[in-house]
């Protein structure tokens, strides 16, 4: 493929690079190339560097190429959850209060505006999402709802916002400062920066450990721990999560504690 121009990149070019490659590089991994290819070309054709046509990327199945990560269940204890609180500043330790306290996806988190927070009736509402570098409208219907908003979180978040620069209605609540704001911060980013090396500091997971590990751990353990330790039952865990129904709560997000 190294020799084809962009106008000539087809859909079997493709499969053929992916493939060769997926021998060496992580199924995640040609994820990432996947999407930074499609970004490539769609740029192209919305500046007319190349011709309109359809993304041979979009084409592109990697059902069951590359080599699988080794991603292990990561449930993070409370009190190293405090430690990991303990060690951030006000910003960083917001966006991880939320996670925690409300289970809210990555893409939720970092989608929220400010008109999310209902403080008076201490809610926030999932409306939007920021996957990708792009706004999205959830993962699904039940997941656009609302979560609880408790004392403590609610008065971190009032912290921050006296602190945030960024305070309109339709502002981001974990803007990017970098982008004056226009866009939230980076969720990837912010895991390498202060989620990994806190997790691998308090030995949650190992310094040669590279599956899969972000923000998501704190949605994990909070189930493990709520049902584990029976501090409410499988279907208000399901309830705060929005799973559509509780099996997928019980199978997939409750474990580690309660084995």
């Amino acid at each position: 493929m190294g020799k084809l121009t962009l106008p000539e990149v087809r859909v079997l070019a493709l499969n053929v690079w992916f493939k060769e490659h997926g021998e060496s590089l992580a199924h995640e991994t040609l994820q990432k190339l996947k999407a930074t290819f499609h970004r490539v070309l769609e740029y192209g054709m919305e500046n007319e560097l190349i011709p309109l046509a359809e993304n041979p990327v979009a084409k592109v199945n990697l059902k069951g190429v590359g080599r699988e990560g080794k991603t292990q269940d990561t449930v993070v204890p409370p009190a190293v959850a405090k430690a990991i609180l303990n060690g951030l500043q006000l910003a960083e330790r917001t966006i991880v209060l939320v996670a925690v306290f409300t289970a809210l996806r990555a893409s939720e988190i970092f989608g929220l505006r400010w008109e999310a927070g209902d403080f008076l009736n201490q809610k926030i509402w999932i409306r939007r999402t920021w996957i990708k570098g792009k706004e999205g409208k959830g993962k699904s219907a039940a997941s656009r709802t609302h979560v609880p908003l408790s004392g403590k979180l609610a008065s971190d978040l009032m912290e921050w916002k006296r602190q945030s620069p960024y305070t309109k209605p339709t502002d981001f609540v974990f803007p990017s400062l970098k982008l004056s704001g226009k866009k939230p911060r980076s969720g990837s980013q912010f895991v390498k920066d202060y989620v990994r090396p806190f997790l691998v500091r308090h030995g949650v997971i190992s310094n040669d450990y590279h599956g899969r590990c972000g923000l998501h751990v704190f949605r994990h353990s909070l189930t493990s721990v709520m049902i584990g330790e029976k501090l409410a039952d499988p279907k208000t865990v399901q309830s705060l999560l929005r799973h559509a129904n509780s099996k997928v709560t019980m199978d997939v997000y409750a474990h580690a504690l309660m084995t």
